[in-house]
């Protein structure tokens, strides 16, 4: 089975590609989070001036997307030419790169949804942007060791 994907090689770069935009589909998460904190710390503020919540919303679809999409052409561009210098193969750059812009539309699937969430349900955002930092793993301090 390996052997019809190209190799070892290009398998686990592919695998590699799916695992970045995972990641950055989290990234497109908690940047919808982020307007949820913002409109209840802010909001009033906010709102009060000539922006309107519909402008407000915008703006960070646009943060978020374009972020996103900049984040995994970038991530696409790495790969690709850590694979050319590392294989030596010419053609895994472009390769790479466009198997990495073709998963952007997912990202954005995702962003959509979780933006569509916000604005069905704005009190289900306010743990998302809290998630990772419970998530992830703390190292022991050097004191706690005998």
């Amino acid at each position: 089975m390996i052997e019809r994907l190209g190799g070892i090689d290009r398998a686990f770069l592919s695998l590699m590609l799916y695992i970045f935009g995972m990641l950055i589909s989290i990234y497109v998460i908690m940047s919808a989070s982020i307007l949820r904190r913002e409109e209840t710390a802010k909001g009033e503020t906010l709102l009060s001036m000539p922006v309107h919540r519909k402008r407000l919303f915008l703006s960070h679809m646009v943060y978020s997307f374009g972020g996103s999409a900049a984040i995994m052409l970038v991530s696409g561009f790495c790969v690709g030419l850590g694979a050319v210098i590392g294989t030596g193969d010419r053609g895994a750059l472009s390769r790479l790169f466009f198997e990495m812009a073709g998963m952007i539309p997912a990202v954005w699937i995702i962003g959509g949804i979780a933006l569509l969430l916000f604005g069905a349900f704005p009190r289900w955002m306010i743990g998302s942007s809290r998630f990772p930092k419970y998530s992830t793993p703390s190292l022991p301090s050097p004191g706690l060791h005998r």
